[in-house]
């Protein structure tokens, strides 16, 4: 029992450093890529970083360029390099480790068309994205995730899908990082992150695991926590366990408990939020070791898992409002209209008047939001007041199908809302309206409006949808107060209209009113009711779109509404929309075969070429049947062409009704009918039973069309199908030409166009008459040109007459078609057949330059040079044609980029369009103007190419000067060099010379075969004469000299455009050794910002000029330069003693060693430890001595010493050493350094007494 006692605070020690010792895990995936932005950074400081050390570092090198690749690892260390892009083939995932830092170049494109959970790249270092360029080759485009352990920079145009996390900071440049929490593969994190699925605590809510979770305001919400993993109990221990819940960082519950978690798992907790938001909801689970249940370490955390919870309120109303204080309407939030008289609604002493106090007015106004139809609660308040007049009509709120374009209904009784017997037809697209009626024809049956109780003045009715025929639905009697308000100064009348729709199969309407004042006293006018239930009321649209329509009749008022409120559980923003369509036709059809009408969707109400909607629109057509392909149709680009098929006789009413996206409320949409203006009034076409049918194809400009046949025909009666009108004979057709684009005012000349040879009046009122035979099947044949480009009809009729007993017979035909330039003449003082490096410099790299275009016609079919005498087309107008450029040379070059990318081209005599346009590359190109698919009257023009173009050549060059530096012949402990000794290089000197544009843009190909006009000779150089700071002890500059060869320029690979002019690594430079240079030892510049003085030694190297053969030239030059010289300069000297003793000694030994001087005397070089010595280049008559051979390494200046065995004769010899010229020194100072010398002197002279030491000297 003693032992275990003695023994108990061994133990004690043991169990209780065991208990410190923390448990580690890995960073949570979900953390170390948990910003919303996509930027996390500073994750050392949080911990979250992700744990690199199993990484198997390499220095490979990245996969190639543009080849597409599998998944799996790369280990790279050297960069990606300019213009580099990575391709992964669909499905590939990639993890790329890069050894060290990671520069991305401008040009890269990393998985540009992969997801961003395919790659990710983890620098060992820091990350360093550069600037992309505004132009698209330029940009920078990175769809995955990066961790940087360093800090990570991001310049401007990068464009980022995924995310960036760096250990240090980030900063960024002008784009928005894209994220998303999909973003990140786990997969791609294993190993370096945990992702959550094996962690000791895994938090879900409402069973979800992954967040956000979706719960609504005051919903119970179950929380559970897995824990798993839990550690063992130490012997002679207990454990307590500590769970604590916190919501957005703040401890809201927390237990104790003595067993562990993982007995008690899963921990839950239940809980409520009050308030909508983003909640991030969070358990810890720790634990501590208690020894023998009172020793008790520190909490130590298990685990812990966070969650985000999204909490929104169901019940919760988004509302738009409008109190009119502005003094006028937003076009932001209101279109308003007017179909009849000229007031249009408008803002009026701080209220919205629909109508003035003026008889039979229609008024629109709407609403730019829309609604959904389904599962909504919409809620409509207004005070409304109606004054000043005789007591007519009223007003009408409108909830119509967002599909159709909102046109009003008929004015008077109708309220804007009802069809009218006169014609009028209802609200367009009409679900629901609800009538405040002052005159009480709202609720009649009078007047072509379906259903009603009678007339009711002062009442208020619902209507139902335009299916139903806006059928009556229900209503008040006679309201008190009534609608109408007696003089000028009316109180204000509150309206509540509910539309509730929550319920599937339900659409509960009703109308409340609060006459008080107060906004709170409500009294109901229609009860609630559902809608659906009524009679052909069709089922809620997908959206809304919400109405106000303003009416008088032979009576009238003011209508004026305040106090605006649309409330709605769910409302959106309209988006783009077209703002009105243009339908063009030639105004003549046939009923028996099929006619082509074109339709523009116009994003503006000018509707030029460069202001179509082309995003793509499903338009509803109207007449609603007969469209090839079916009703509604898809316009793309802006344009296109539709085939309607109608077989009675007659005119057609064409119309888009609606579309998708929506068209601006109360557009109208106009139509051309053959040159005529554009107007509503010409959307009528006219269908006839009989008449010349003929289909022109679309033309080359100048080009004969080839045979067009023109068969005269009528409708069968029987098949409806055309069947000849008459069969071989010859009949006189008068034919005539419309312009229809350009129109009247838009042509710089009129040139008519030609059937069959003759040229044909541009004038219905005087056509041209032409003899046609019509043979078998009633056809005769024609052939088109016209010489230039546009737009046209050629309209055609045949007269009957008593000759041919048809008298009174009238046949018309009429056929649209577009005749297109044969393409482009691009041509520039530029051009250059040879098409390779041997061309002449033409203009610099981004130096503007003249490039002519011209629209031509057709010359022959075998014509390819579209600039040889080819007719042109001065009635070509396009808007936005791209300029291109297509590399002739160097082959293995870049294209580079046209600036600008496109040009309009105007109306004008001579069809050119002059661009000053600039190339960003060196090279030879072509010049491309390539019009749109589709893009000319919904028809393409071919495109234009150039000759070879060029050389264009850099502007400049930007010199970058790495100064290399000089090393010390003489290193531990203290750098030094001698006087006199060649100084060489550790690092010689580069100069990166990088081809500039006018724009400071890297002109790529410079550096290709051919292209490069600057040869190593063209770099002039300067070399160090004497050193730029220190002096000589006459206090002039200590001279030197160099020995240097000619370089070397090279292509500084990879990187295209850049070259390298290397210094020769065999260069030296040496201080000369001369008696004015003995002077205290030279030491190194100061750090600065300090100045050199005197004593420091600074040379200066220098870059005259770099003037290439075209005459480019350094930017900047000259250049300056001092190399890195981390080491004394010292005067220094090998010493010899004189020595003496008897001639039969058996050795005489001569001390020796190395000296600088300090400025004052020659003391010992302790610094030299590498100098050698041997001695063989010892010179000596030996007539006394026999000196014993040896050599070796000076070691803190000093060796030997010499060793000189007697011969046993009396007298002196003198040794003399031969060593390299910075040990030897000019005593006399003849300008010839001595070799150091000394005597030996051998039973002759042994010196006084009093004499310690001799030396001659």
């Amino acid at each position: 029992m003693m032992s275990i006692l003695r023994e108990l605070p061994r133990i004690v020690v043991i169990v209780l450093c065991s208990m410190v010792v923390p448990m580690a895990y890995a960073a949570q995936c979900s953390d170390v890529f948990s910003q919303p932005d996509g930027v996390n950074d500073n994750l050392q400081a949080s911990g979250n970083t992700l744990d690199l050390t199993g990484v198997n570092w390499a220095n490979g090198s990245w996969p190639p360029s543009g080849i597409p690749q599998l998944g799996g690892e790369e280990y790279v260390s050297a960069q990606p390099g300019g213009s580099y892009e990575l391709v992964l083939q669909p499905g590939a995932q990639k993890v790329i480790f890069v050894n060290g830092n990671l520069t991305i170049d401008r040009g890269t494109r990393l998985n540009e068309s992969g997801s961003p959970d395919q790659l990710l790249i983890v620098v060992r270092g820091s990350l360093s994205i550069a600037g992309g360029g505004n132009s698209a080759n330029n940009q920078v485009v990175i769809n995955g995730l990066i961790y940087a352990a360093g800090s990570a920079s991001i310049g401007n145009n990068v464009y980022i899908d995924g995310a960036v996390a760096a250990g240090g900071a980030i900063s960024t440049g002008n784009r928005d990082i894209e994220f998303s929490d999909s973003d990140v593969n786990t997969d791609l994190l294993e190993g370096l992150c945990d992702s959550g699925a094996a962690g000791p605590v895994d938090l879900s809510a409402n069973g979800e695991s992954v967040g956000p979770v979706l719960v609504g305001v005051d919903d119970s919400v179950s929380f559970s926590a897995d824990v798993a993993s839990c550690p063992p109990v130490p012997i002679l221990s207990t454990q307590d366990w500590r769970e604590t819940w916190l919501v957005d960082g703040q401890p809201v519950a927390q237990s104790l408990s003595g067993s562990s978690s993982c007995s008690r798992s899963p921990l839950t907790r239940t809980d409520t939020f009050d308030t909508e938001g983003q909640y991030t909801v969070q358990v810890t689970v720790e634990y501590r070791n208690c020894f023998l249940g009172f020793f008790c370490s520190g909490w130590q955390e298990h685990g812990g898992d966070v969650i985000t919870m999204d909490v929104s309120d169901d019940d919760a109303l988004t509302c738009f409002t409008d109190d009119y204080l502005d003094g006028s309407l937003s076009a932001d939030d209101w279109v308003t209209s007017v179909s009849r008289g000229n007031f249009t609604p408008s803002v009026v002493n701080g209220r919205l008047r629909m109508t003035e106090a003026r008889s039979n007015q229609a008024t629109a106004a709407t609403i730019q939001r829309e609604i959904p139809g389904a599962e909504n609660l919409v809620i409509i308040e207004f005070d409304y007041y109606a004054y000043g007049g005789n007591g007519a009509d009223g007003l009408a709120v409108v909830l119509s199908d967002a599909r159709v374009t909102p046109q009003p209904g008929s004015y008077g009784g109708s309220l804007g809302y009802a069809q009218r017997s006169n014609g009028d037809p209802g609200f367009a697209g009409g679900w629901l309206g609800i009538g405040l009626d002052e005159f009480g024809n709202f609720s009649n049956s009078n007047e072509g409006r379906v259903g009603g109780v009678g007339f009711r003045r002062d009442a208020v009715a619902v209507r139902g949808a335009e299916q139903s025929g806006y059928r009556y639905m229900r209503g008040t009697g006679t309201v008190s107060p009534g609608i109408d308000q007696p003089g000028n100064n009316p109180s204000a009348h509150r309206y509540r209209i509910t539309v509730d729709s929550r319920v599937s199969g339900e659409a509960l309407v009703s109308v409340e009113r609060d006459v008080s004042g107060t906004g709170d006293n409500y009294q109901v006018l229609v009860e609630s009711f559902n809608a659906l239930d009524e009679p052909g009321q069709p089922a809620v649209p997908e959206n809304f779109l919400l109405s106000l329509t303003g009416s008088t009749g032979g009576s009238n008022n003011i209508h004026e509404l305040d106090g605006f409120q649309l409330c709605a559980l769910k409302m959106n923003p309209v988006g783009a929309q077209v703002d009105h369509f243009e339908i063009l036709h030639d105004g003549v059809a046939l009923t028996c075969q099929p006619e082509t009408v074109t339709i523009r969707a116009c994003a503006t109400v000018r509707c030029n070429d460069d202001e179509l909607f082309t995003d793509p629109v499903e338009a509803t057509l109207e007449p609603t049947e007969g469209w090839q392909g079916g009703n509604p149709v898809t316009i793309v680009g802006g344009t296109g062409e539709f085939v309607l098929q109608n077989t009675v006789a007659g005119k057609v009413f064409l119309d888009v009704v609606g579309s998708q996206p929506s068209t601006r409320p109360q557009s109208v949409t106009l139509c051309q009918r053959s040159n005529s203006p554009l107007s509503s009034e010409n959307c009528k076409l006219e269908f006839f039973e009989s008449g010349l049918a003929f289909d022109i194809p679309d033309l080359t400009s100048h080009k004969p069309s080839g045979p067009v046949q023109v068969q005269a025909v009528r409708q069968d009666d029987a098949s409806q199908a055309c069947v000849p009108a008459f069969e071989n004979v010859e009949r006189e057709v008068q034919f005539w030409s419309t312009y229809v684009d350009p129109g009247p005012g838009g042509r710089p000349v009129d040139r008519p166009l030609s059937v069959d040879g003759t040229n044909i009046s541009g004038d219905q009122g005087t056509p041209t008459p032409l003899n046609l035979s019509f043979g078998d099947d009633g056809i005769a044949e024609i052939e088109v040109s016209y010489p230039d480009a546009g737009r046209l009809n050629l309209s055609a009729r045949y007269d009957g007459s008593s000759a041919n007993n048809d008298e009174g017979l009238s046949m018309p035909g009429k056929d649209a078609f577009v005749s297109v330039p044969a393409g482009f003449c691009v041509s520039s003082a530029g051009a250059c057949a040879a098409g390779d490096s041997s061309c002449g410099a033409f203009v610099r790299a981004d130096e503007p330059f003249d490039l002519s275009i011209t629209a031509v016609g057709w010359q022959s079919d075998v014509d390819t040079d579209l600039c040889n005498a080819n007719p042109v087309t001065p009635n070509f107008r396009m808007l936005t044609v791209p300029i291109a450029s297509e590399l002739v040379e160097p082959s293995g070059g870049v294209n580079g980029t046209v600036s600008p990318s496109s040009y309009s081209h105007t109306r004008s005599l001579e069809a050119t369009e002059t661009v000053s346009v600039k190339m960003s590359e060196v090279g030879v190109f072509r010049f491309t103007a390539t019009p749109a698919t589709g893009g000319y009257l919904g028809k393409t023009v071919p495109k234009g190419i150039s000759e070879p173009t060029g050389r264009f050549y850099p502007d400049r060059f930007n010199v970058t000067i790495d100064e290399g530096a000089l090393g010390a012949n003489c290193g531990a402990p203290t750098p030094f060099n001698y006087t006199g000794q060649d100084i060489s290089w550790i690092l010689a000197p580069t100069l990166t010379i990088e081809a500039l544009s006018m724009d400071g843009i890297r002109t790529r190909n410079y550096t290709e075969p051919g292209f490069q006009k600057l040869a190593r000779e063209d770099v002039i150089r300067t070399f160090p004469v004497e050193d730029s700071s220190a002096v000589n002890r006459e206090n002039e500059g200590i001279e030197v000299s160099t020995n240097v060869s000619a370089g070397e320029l090279d292509a500084a690979e990879p990187e295209s455009g850049l070259l390298q002019f290397n210094y020769g690594a065999g260069d030296t430079v040496r201080y000369l050794k001369v008696p004015e240079a003995r002077v205290a030892p030279l030491t190194p510049p100061p750090s600065p910002p300090g100045l050199p003085g005197p004593s420091n030694h600074l040379l200066t190297y220098g870059v005259t000029d770099i003037v290439d053969a075209d005459g480019v030239s350094a930017d900047s030059a000259p250049y300056q330069f001092s190399p890195a010289a981390d080491f004394d300069i010292r005067f220094g000297r090998l010493s010899m003693d004189n020595v003496y003793g008897p001639e039969n000694v058996q050795e005489l030994r001569m001390p020796f060693r190395l000296e600088y001087w300090n400025g004052s005397r020659y003391v010992t070089n302790t610094a030299d430890n590498c100098t050698n010595w041997t001695t063989a280049t010892i010179s000596s008559p030996a007539n006394h001595h026999a000196l014993v051979a040896g050599s070796g390494t000076f070691t803190t200046g000093e060796a030997g010493p010499l060793r000189l065995q007697a011969t046993g004769s009396q007298g002196t010899d003198r040794l003399t050493w031969i060593v390299d010229e910075w040990l030897r020194e000019d005593l006399d100072e003849d300008g010839t350094a001595e070799a150091p010398s000394a005597l030996a002197t051998f039973g002759v002279y042994r010196g006084h007494d009093r004499v310690i030491y001799w030396q001659e000297k």
